[in-house]
This record gives C-alpha cells, structure tokens and sequence, in this order.
C-alpha cells in the first residue's frame, strides 16, 4: 500500500490535495482510504507538511530566465570564492506581531493567534553579509528610492568605520525592484563608488537576507511561547 501511494505521489503535479489523491487511488486503483489515513500517512511516514501555497510568476521558467539565474550563480560562486565579501540588501514589510499563516487544528475548527497586533504597515531595509555582518532599518510607511539611499549612506558610514578600504573587497548584492534601478538611485551608487550586483530575475534563493527577514517574522515577533486558540 506504502508503495502504490508513493508512486500516485511521483505521478501527481504539486501542489498536492488528499480530495485529489484520494480520487486517483479510487479511479485509477480501486483503492478507497480515508482522508485522515492519508494525512497521516504523508505526514509520519514521508514528512511531509501543509503549507501555504506560494504563486510564481509565469515567466520563472522562462529559458532566458534560466539562463540570467545560471550566469548570476556562477559570478556569486566566482566573487566568493575570490575572497569578496558580498553584502545583500532588501526591503521587507511587517503588518503584524504575528506572522504565522497556517496551523494545525482539529477538522471545522478556526485557529486564531490570541495575542497579535496588527501593526501600521512597518517597513525594514535590511542588509547581511557573506561573513556573518547583519544591518537594519525600521520605518514607518513604504520604502521609497530616498529612504533606500539613506540607509545605503549609513550603511556605507558604518562599513567606513570598520574597514575604509572595504569597497575593494566587498560587493553590494540587489534584486531588481524599482527603487534599486531608479536613475537618482543609480547616481548615488555612483557618486558612493559602490560595486554592485544585481541578482537575476526570481532569484529568491541567492538573496540570503530573505533569511533575516523570515527569522525576525517567525521567530522575533512569534516567539514559542506565543499562545493560539481553536474556535
């Protein structure tokens, strides 16, 4: 039984639904189980997990888009292992005092958080190093190409003060936002004499201060003993 789920599994397209599976193993195989068996099964025995399901855009896949991820990988790989330090910059928003999107609960029942806030819409620009150095911004309201170019002039005064030659060493890694290729953004660079890199489109897993942000969401502002209530 193990093995015909696992091969139904490989043969379905992500993401999976148990109302689907179920009905492939009925029509196809003339094997009836229950939802709750299934769930379990994929949960114990293969390690599987509920979650949210994320939406990517239409062109992700795109051979040119391929290509521009592939080419941006070998000059990360290249840059770190010359030695360069590269420093990662982003924005990210902060709506509640909890961010959790999904729990377990019994079947017909809400989960609810008992102590979130929600909060006005806060904004971080962050920043982490390939060695290890994080750098932080918080603000109210959107980021904008001027609140960027502020946290880059304090960025670069706090990276002065540690080490006035880092530019020959280090290298700014960006995405693609708008606020990062604005023609005034763009003159500060250079005016700043900074060494940037953009990072090709859909590259979600080079941009390592994602990580900064999903720690300060899911483990800052929820901390474990954060209480939550079925209804």
């Amino acid at each position: 039984m193990s093995g015909l789920i696992t091969d139904v599994i490989r043969e379905c397209q992500a993401p999976l639904q148990v109302p689907y599976l179920l009905e492939v193993l009925k029509t196809k195989h003339g094997v009836q189980l229950s939802a709750t068996y299934l769930r379990k099964y994929l949960k114990r025995e293969l390690g599987m997990s509920y979650r949210k399901v994320g939406v990517v855009g239409k062109h992700y896949d795109d051979h040119k888009n391929l290509l521009k991820r592939q080419l941006a990988a070998a000059e990360y790989i290249k840059l770190l292992k010359s030695g360069r330090e590269v420093i990662n910059v982003d924005e990210s928003i902060i709506r509640s005092t909890d961010q959790r999107a999904r729990g377990w609960v019994r079947q017909g029942k809400r989960v609810f958080v008992s102590n979130a806030l929600r909060l006005p819409q806060i904004s971080m620009i962050g920043a982490i190093s390939s060695k290890g150095k994080t750098f932080f911004a918080i603000n109210q309201g959107k980021n904008t190409s001027l609140t960027f170019s502020l946290f880059m002039l304090n960025l670069i005064q706090e990276l002065d003060g540690l080490d006035p030659e880092w530019r020959k060493t280090t290298t700014i890694l960006l995405d693609n936002a708008s606020i990062h290729r604005a023609k005034s953004t763009k003159a500060n660079f250079e005016a700043f004499g900074l060494p940037i890199m953009y990072l090709a489109p859909y590259s979600f897993k080079m941009a390592a201060v994602e990580k900064l942000f999903s720690y300060v969401k899911n483990r800052d502002l929820n901390p474990l003993v954060a209480r939550a209530y079925s209804k």
